[in-house]
């Protein structure tokens, strides 16, 4: 079923040079039939981007041994990005699209499950989370929102500011959109609508490792616009992106708290809501959660040690505190 949703690639090895990251490479001498465990596939449109991206990611070196990474080859159908994540997601491979031209962003759903990395709010999106926005870039009413309902958006200077909340802020990805307008223009210089601030390309790689360890993500877009097709340094940002990302995924462990029994249990009492908190951690990955403390249904707040400390003391940290009076 996937082989007719996908184009093989042909000649591959003298196309794109020497393969060191891939475990399969979807050919027209060797398409790939199924796959053999689970992993991450990349997919692109047929661009001179996704070009580009493949001859610079087959010469980074795979180091990941849980996992087979699959070079998918090109998408035959953009409307089919839905039916392939289905069918790569029962192999619990998880699929990288790289777009070209805001393809994904296009077709994103305004839904709690969607994160976008972007250096504004789409206020066409405005249930969705966001990581990286400029607070310049955006409306007063467009913060205002973001800010008062949702306890997973970060801004820039928030995640640079308090770097400690990235990961946890990320931990309950289910659908990341990578819009590269984010980045900076000296660390994209041929990416339409950058700026002189945005994420630098070493934050892009810290982004993608995290998400790769969030055990809810299901795929990722890539997606932007190019000043000309002349784009090596935006396909090397790509793939080290990309190798970061299968870095997460090759380490993560199943150590959300409806999925794992191996925690120990924290209980506090917040004088701020005049109830007991109770935080949980994992024994193995040391990460932490909250639950909610009146949700008839059990939801976890993915946190921080330091938001941990920080609900000891009088004042509840500003996502403790948005979860608690968040209504599901």
């Amino acid at each position: 079923m996937l082989s007719s949703l996908l184009t093989p690639l042909s000649n591959a090895d003298q196309e794109y040079g020497e393969n060191y990251f891939f475990s399969m490479v979807n050919e027209d001498k060797n398409p790939i039939l199924s796959f053999k465990g689970p992993g991450v596939g990349l997919i692109t449109f047929k661009t001179q981007t996704g070009m580009e991206l493949r001859r610079m990611i087959r010469s980074l070196h795979s180091h990941f041994r849980n996992i087979d990474i699959y070079d998918l080859g090109y998408i035959a159908d953009e409307h089919q990005q839905d039916k392939i994540t289905e069918l790569c997601n029962a192999a619990g491979v998880l699929p990288v699209f790289i777009g070209d031209g805001n393809r994904g962003l296009a077709n994103i759903a305004n839904d709690w499950s969607n994160w976008i990395i972007s250096n504004k709010i789409h206020k066409e999106f405005p249930a969705c989370n966001y990581t990286g926005y400029q607070r310049h870039l955006c409306t007063h009413d467009d913060i205002f929102q973001t800010e008062e309902y949702h306890y997973n958006h970060v801004s820039l200077g928030k995640m640079r500011s308090n770097p400690a909340i990235l990961e946890p802020s990320l931990r309950d990805i289910v659908n990341l959109y990578v819009d590269l307008r984010a980045l900076r223009t000296s660390d994209a210089p041929n990416v339409k609508y950058t700026y002189p601030t945005g994420l630098n390309a070493e934050e892009l790689c810290q982004i993608m490792r995290h998400a790769g360890t969030g055990g809810q993500i299901s795929v990722v877009h890539f997606d932007f616009e190019l000043n000309n097709c002349r784009c090596l340094q935006e396909a090397q940002l790509l793939a080290e992106s990309i190798w970061y990302f299968a870095e997460g995924v090759n380490i993560r462990v199943a150590d959300h708290p409806l999925r794992s029994n191996d925690f120990t249990t924290f209980v506090i009492h917040s004088g701020m809501i005049d109830d007991d908190l109770d935080f949980v951690k994992h024994n193995q990955t040391g990460k932490w959660w909250l639950k909610h403390p009146e949700s008839a249904a059990y939801r976890y707040l993915a946190c921080s040690f330091e938001e941990y400390q920080a609900s000891i003391g009088e004042d509840l940290p500003e996502r403790i505190s948005k979860f608690i009076h968040f209504e599901f």
